[in-house]
């Protein structure tokens, strides 16, 4: 009878010590968030997808713009960064960090794109960007970009500027990527090398 106790005492030690791991490690199943909630790297959470039918439940939003950076290339089509819908926003930005890491060294030619061009890329800036512990942020599509503005800007969450346009990574034209205006929510469009950190802003969100 005692053998029984200890080892019944035993797996409720296990129990406790496996769960209290797990949460530290954000690992554990019940773990669930909501939009607005504080997301595991620190950001917002501003989409939850409880049908499951997708690779991923939340969309992450980081605290802070990145800055100012160009879209890209002008007068490039990037054809595989068309897609404007929720789920599409790391797809369309590997496709347009792919397509200017296989151009001659433009980050330090941005000449060879057009003489207008700095060399720097939107996209590429929130793939290289680190925060919270977590490396897999991206530019938002641009139902992702209106996510952020219907869901926590106009809940007064995010510290968003409305003075400025945050490009999305969806590409509207040859010339031309959508953007979303923080001080109305429209969408629109601008050319990809117009006005570099006078009135767009960057803002990297994570699926997980």
């Amino acid at each position: 009878m005692q053998t029984v106790k200890v080892k019944f005492l035993f797996l409720v030690i296990f129990a406790v010590f496996f769960s209290s791991c797990s949460k530290e490690n954000g690992t554990i199943d019940e773990i669930s968030y909501k939009i607005g909630d504080e997301g595991p790297a620190g950001g917002i959470i501003i989409y939850v997808d409880n049908s499951k039918s997708s690779d991923f439940t939340y969309i992450e939003v980081s605290l802070d713009d990145i800055g100012g950076a160009e879209w890209g290339c002008f007068n490039a089509p990037i054809v595989d960064a068309r897609e404007p819908g929720i789920g599409m926003g790391k797809e369309n930005s590997l496709a347009i960090v792919d397509f200017h890491n296989n151009l001659d060294d433009f980050y330090n030619n941005p000449a060879i794109c057009s003489e207008t061009s700095n060399g720097t890329v939107a996209a590429k800036a929130c793939t290289d960007y680190v925060f919270g512990g977590f490396d897999d942020w991206f530019l938002p599509s641009e139902d992702e970009t209106l996510l952020m503005y219907n869901k926590l800007h106009l809940e007064g969450l995010g510290n968003f500027d409305t003075e400025f346009l945050y490009w999305s990574s969806t590409e509207h034209g040859d010339n031309t990527a959508v953007t979303i205006d923080f001080s109305n929510g429209d969408q629109g469009f601008l050319c990809k090398q117009c006005d570099f950190g006078e009135i767009t802003k960057i803002r990297a969100v994570r699926y997980f």
